[in-house]
C-alpha cells in the first residue's frame, strides 16, 4: 500500500477545504436566513416555515457539516502524526525546532485546522436549525415568542 506524502496530503486537504469553503460561502446565507424565520402565531401556519427550515438543513447543512467532519477525520491521524513529535521536539530542544521547521508540514496542519473550523460552524449551523424546526413545531397552547427564549 502506498504511503502518501505530506505535499500529496497537503494538496488533496487544500483543494478540499477550498471546495467545502465553496459551498459554505455559497449556502450560508441560506442557513442564516432559514434559522432565523420567524413562526406565524398557530401551528397549522407554519407548515411552510418548517418544511423551509428543514430542507435548508437536510440539503444544506448536513451535507456540508458531513463532508467536512469527514475529511478533518480522515486528515486526523496524519496531523497528529506530525503534531506529537514537534511539540516534544519543541519542549525538549527547543533551539533546535526552528533549524527543523517543515513548511509544508506547518501548512498541512494549517489547513486541516481549517477544516476542522470549518466542521465545527456546520454542526453548529445544523444544530441552530434543528433548534429552530423544534421551535417551530411548539403547539398552539404555547406562545411561539416564550418557546424562543
Amino acid at each position: 500500500m502506498a504511503s502518501a506524502s505530506t505535499s500529496d496530503l497537503l494538496g488533496g486537504a487544500a483543494l478540499a477545504l477550498a471546495g467545502l469553503s465553496i459551498f459554505y460561502s455559497l449556502w450560508a446565507p441560506e442557513i442564516e436566513a432559514a434559522s432565523k424565520i420567524q413562526g406565524r402565531d398557530h401551528r397549522a401556519d407554519r407548515g411552510p416555515q418548517i418544511r423551509a427550515v428543514q430542507g435548508t438543513r437536510r440539503t444544506r447543512a448536513i451535507p456540508l457539516a458531513f463532508a467536512a467532519s469527514l475529511v478533518a477525520a480522515l486528515l486526523a491521524p496524519p496531523v497528529i502524526a506530525i503534531l506529537a513529535p514537534s511539540i516534544s521536539h519543541l519542549l525538549n530542544n527547543p533551539g533546535r525546532a526552528l533549524a527543523d521547521y517543515n513548511a509544508v508540514e506547518a501548512l498541512l496542519v494549517a489547513t486541516w485546522l481549517g477544516l476542522v473550523g470549518l466542521a465545527w460552524l456546520s454542526c453548529s449551523a445544523v444544530i441552530a436549525l434543528s433548534r429552530k424546526v423544534n421551535q417551530l413545531e411548539v403547539p398552539d397552547a404555547t406562545p411561539l415568542r416564550a418557546a424562543a427564549g
